[in-house]
């Protein structure tokens, strides 16, 4: 089982960037060693919020509903997905992991699971 690196980042709804507030709604996982790209997200009740959370989830899966930024290469659209900005939705610094390549689909949905569904829970 060959072991690849990858970079993450957590997606936060900041609802109100003055005051610092935020909640994550998802995780952006790339390996470009594996060729893999792939983003999760929360199951969101509010329009706006669910609608900006499917145009990245098309973004990053390459999707022609991405526009012209699904067309980029995967790299390129994991650095934009991944930018610093300061908007309702911001992407959190990112961080390095390692898995077998055919597990990344795995090491997503546990970052997700902790640092997403996790919060979620505590309410």
């Amino acid at each position: 089982m060959k072991l690849v690196d990858f970079d993450y980042a957590i997606v936060r709804h900041v609802p109100s960037v003055c005051r610092g507030e935020f909640r994550n709604v998802g995780v952006i996982l790339h390996s470009p060693a594996a060729g893999f790209l792939a983003a999760k997200f929360i199951d969101e009740r509010h329009e706006r919020l669910r609608r900006y959370l499917e145009a990245l989830q098309a973004i990053a899966a390459g999707q022609p509903s991405g526009g012209p930024l699904g067309a980029l290469p995967r790299s390129d659209r994991f650095h934009w997905l991944t930018a610093p900005r300061s908007d309702a939705l911001q992407p959190s610094p990112c961080h390095p992991g390692r898995a077998p390549s055919d597990a990344l689909e795995m090491a997503l949905n546990r970052i997700f699971e902790q640092a997403v569904q996790h919060e979620d829970s505590r309410g």
